[in-house]
Order: structure tokens, then C-alpha cells, then sequence
């Protein structure tokens, strides 16, 4: 009985903790590349706040998504997501990705 107890208790604060930082770089990347800002809201949910540049630049800002798998798993403070508007079909397009890392 204890030992369930202990496992219930393991799962609980599991449940609790935050998925913050939860994603490799190239993996947040995967789901927004090449996508539109409708398909990329959809993969990556709800951005921390968005940030429109000009009227044909938006920009998706996510907070505390990523770590970079290739530098000892260092956290990055935000994800700027870029899109531009295309001449042809009006339509916002994936232009970009710049990760921030924490200092």
C-alpha cells in the first residue's frame, strides 16, 4: 500500500510540474516551418503575444518553449516566429525562426 501511495504521490507532482522548456529547438521548429500562421498557431498553440511589424510582417513570440539540445540543454527565453505576407495569395507565410536563449 505505501508503495502505491509513493507512486500516486510521483504522478501527482509529475501532473503538476510545468511543460515549460519542453521542446527541442528542432522539434518547435518542425512544427512551424513551411506552415502558414493559421497551420503554425494550430501546431505550436497559443503564442505568448504577437506582434505585428508592419502590415505585411507578423511575428508569433513564444515564452520558455525551447532548450538547445546541442549546448548542454540551455533554456531559451523565447521563440520569434516570423511571417510574411505573400504578394500572390495574401496569405501570411512561414519566413523564419530566431531562438533567444536565456542570460
Amino acid at each position: 500500500m505505501r508503495k502505491r501511495a509513493l507512486i500516486l504521490a510521483a504522478a501527482f507532482a509529475l501532473a503538476a510540474c510545468s511543460v515549460d522548456y519542453g521542446q527541442t529547438r528542432s522539434s518547435f521548429q518542425f512544427k512551424v516551418a513551411g506552415k502558414s500562421l493559421e497551420e503554425a498557431r494550430d501546431a505550436a498553440g497559443k503564442p505568448a503575444r504577437e506582434e505585428q511589424r508592419s502590415p505585411d510582417e507578423v511575428v508569433l513570440v513564444y515564452e520558455k518553449k525551447t532548450f538547445d539540445s546541442e549546448n548542454m540543454n540551455a533554456k531559451d527565453a523565447a521563440v520569434r516566429v516570423t511571417f510574411k505576407k505573400d504578394a500572390k495569395t495574401g496569405k501570411f507565410e512561414y519566413r523564419g525562426i530566431e531562438f533567444v536563449p536565456e542570460t
